[in-house]
């Protein structure tokens, strides 16, 4: 990924989501996979945040507010060979978003860094839905372009589903609750739920069984 980027809070954006899911508490110690230049541990005022990206220019830009990052390619074939700096803390969250649509294996990724979190504690998960309406009606026109930015981002490996993505993750974990979230349509989802599958990202909530 290139460019550095920055929280965007509106109402119902999968900014303000992942945002309201974590407890802004001294208590609380959160693991951020694909952290960035750390635009939503900036958001944060309490809480301790930790942060693991490929990006070394990103990382470089971190506020202050990170307690601490590492360099990783979350792509290595086997991360239980990798020394992670940061593994004999025992995290509240662990929050994976829109980041695992880069990733080779999402899956194994999440079981692993799971031994990082705590009992009873909480896994965020945010990725592109690719069932979103602009795709649906772009499919119909027989058009499935990859750009630079966005649900079609050319370097996103996996493409999601709310089902799809569901299926992919609950084996890991225990399922708590389902999110939508949009930068330009989050308003419209809030009056309209149901229109959450069509406009919006998906944001999971799941637990550590």
């Amino acid at each position: 990924m290139t460019g550095f980027y920055q929280a965007f809070i509106r109402p119902h954006s999968t900014h303000q989501i992942q945002y309201n899911l974590i407890p802004d508490t001294i208590e609380t110690t959160v693991l951020e996979l694909g952290c960035h230049s750390g635009y939503i541990g900036d958001l944060f005022a309490k809480a301790t945040f930790y942060g693991l990206d490929i990006d070394a220019k990103a990382l470089k830009r971190m506020s202050k507010r990170y307690s601490g990052v590492q360099e990783v390619d979350l792509n290595r074939i086997d991360l239980s060979d990798y020394n992670f700096e940061f593994e004999d803390r025992n995290f509240n969250v662990l929050l994976a978003g829109d980041v695992l649509e880069h990733l080779l294996n999402p899956r194994e990724v999440l079981r692993h860094f799971l031994g990082f979190v705590e009992d009873g504690g909480r896994v965020i998960v945010s990725v592109p839905n690719v069932a979103n309406i602009r795709i649906r009606l772009l499919l119909l026109l027989g058009q499935f372009n990859y750009t630079p930015r966005g649900i079609l981002d050319r370097t996103h490996l996996h493409l999601y589903t709310k089902k799809s993505a569901v299926t992919a993750f609950a084996s890991c974990f225990k399922l708590k609750k389902i999110y939508y979230g949009s930068s330009n349509f989050g308003w419209l989802i809030r009056w309209f739920p149901l229109l959450g599958p069509l406009l919006g990202n998906t944001i999971i909530l799941f637990g550590k069984k």
